[in-house]
Order: C-alpha cells, then structure tokens, then sequence
C-alpha cells in the first residue's frame, strides 16, 4: 500500500481520492494577461492552452533548436505553464512552457493562447507547480535525489484503472506523483515545517497575512484555512493563529 509521511497537524492518511466543489464567483478579466504578468512570469507562472496540432517542443527559443518532442494536440498537452519569454525577431515571441508529458521546452507563440493570470489564489497554485515540479523528473532536477522513494501500484476500483504510485521523501517536503499512462501528475505535496515555502508562505507566517493575501478560505477555523479552486487544494495548519505546515492536493480523476 501507499505510505505517505504525515507532518506536523496534517490528519491525511492512506489513498484519498480528493473530490470537491468549488464554490465562487466569475471573475471579470481580459482574455489575456497583462504586461504587468509577461514581465513577471518567471515568478509568478501563467497557464496557457496549445493552439494546433502536431506542435513541437524544443530545447531553445529557435526553430532550429533541438527537438524534445511533439504535442499531438491539445488534449495531449494538457495544462501547461508558461515561465519564461523570449522575443526573437520573428512574429511571435517564444515561450518556455512546463507540461507533465516532457518538463520544460520552448513552444512558438503561434501555437499558444494564454489564460488570464487570475486571482491571487490561482496564481499560488501555478508558482507552487513550477516550483516543486510538475512530475518526479522535474523535481529531482529542482532537488535532487529524494532521501526516499516508494513506488506502489493502485487500484481504483470507482474509475476501473491502476495507476502507479510514487512517493518521495525529501529533507524539507514530501510529495507523492500518480503515474497514469506513462505520465506523471503531481497529486500530494507537503511541507511539515522549516524553511520551504508556497510561494512566499512560511512556517510562522499569520493567518490574517494568508487572508490579506488569498481572500477568505472555503473553511477555516482557529487550526486549518482551506483554499479550494476547480481540483486543487491548499491547507495550512495553525497553531496560535500563525502556519505550521501547509499541504497541497490535486485530484486526478474526477
């Protein structure tokens, strides 16, 4: 079975399939993002859906750049993040996109459309994908070799597929990859304390802070502030009104 390493106030345990409704409003926004967050995007990372099919990835901002591979469509793609801009002369810029099928590579701006940056909440979780990475490849190349590695084989029986396991334990966090198909997808993320960070959230940090920032929670009391956006999940866990660790969940299948 699945072992996950539980930190500090964290009562999660076992396989949980995270299943949820998110309850809000319709943001107005322009249908692209602004200056203001292309400048900003090695920070703080936008979303963007691929336009065509047949599109190539590659490991600089050319054309002739070597070939990391190709996107059939956008459903192969899936959801990517862009982090980076180049500007080459040419009629569109080039952007450094992240996807679970192949990490980072360059797409032609011709074959992108970018999302509206969003809220403050929407943002936290793009920056916190990119930073611990989108699949174990990714992360291994931001942290190295994990202290420990499980690798399990479940079956879900509501969906009738196995997917693979993959559990990683490292110094500051501990994180848990679902393979499906033969693609990573990042389904749990924890920092238990320490020095780590989502997106500039420490251990000690106020929950009035977190709430100046993010909003007010889906829930919340004097323990817990639960964010909850389409299939992702942000908990922090107080004690004496400021953070002591903090869990990220996505759900896979819903």
């Amino acid at each position: 079975m699945l072992r996950i390493v539980r930190g500090t106030g964290c009562p999660f345990g076992g396989v949980f399939l995270l299943l949820f409704v998110f309850a809000g409003c319709v943001l107005a926004e322009s249908d692209t993002p602004s200056r203001e967050a292309l400048e900003n995007v090695r920070t703080w990372p936008l979303g963007a859906e691929l336009q065509g099919k047949r599109v190539n990835l590659r490991g600089e901002p050319s054309a002739k750049g070597p070939l990391l591979g190709q996107f059939t469509d956008d459903m192969d793609a899936g959801e990517l993040l862009v982090i980076d801009v180049r500007h080459t002369g040419e009629e569109y810029a080039w952007y450094l996109t992240v996807s679970e099928k192949y990490g980072e590579g360059w797409i032609y701006g011709k074959y992108l459309r970018l999302l509206p940056e969003g809220d403050a909440l929407s943002r936290l979780f793009r920056r916190i994908r990119n930073d611990f990475g989108v699949n174990r490849a990714m992360m291994e190349k931001r942290f190295g070799k994990p202290d420990q590695a499980e690798v399990d084989t479940l079956e879900l029986a509501d969906w009738n597929v196995a997917i693979t396991s993959i559990s990683l334990a490292y110094h500051g966090h501990n994180a848990v990859f679902w393979n499906y198909r033969g693609r990573d997808r990042l389904r749990f993320l924890e920092i238990a304390g320490g020095w780590m960070d989502f997106g500039g959230v420490l251990q000690g940090t106020p929950a009035e802070e977190i709430r100046d920032r993010l909003g007010e929670p889906f829930a919340g009391d004097a323990t817990m502030l639960q964010y909850l956006l389409n299939r992702e999940e942000l908990l922090f866990y107080l004690e004496k009104g400021k953070v002591v660790s903090m869990l990220y969940r996505k759900a896979i299948f819903d």
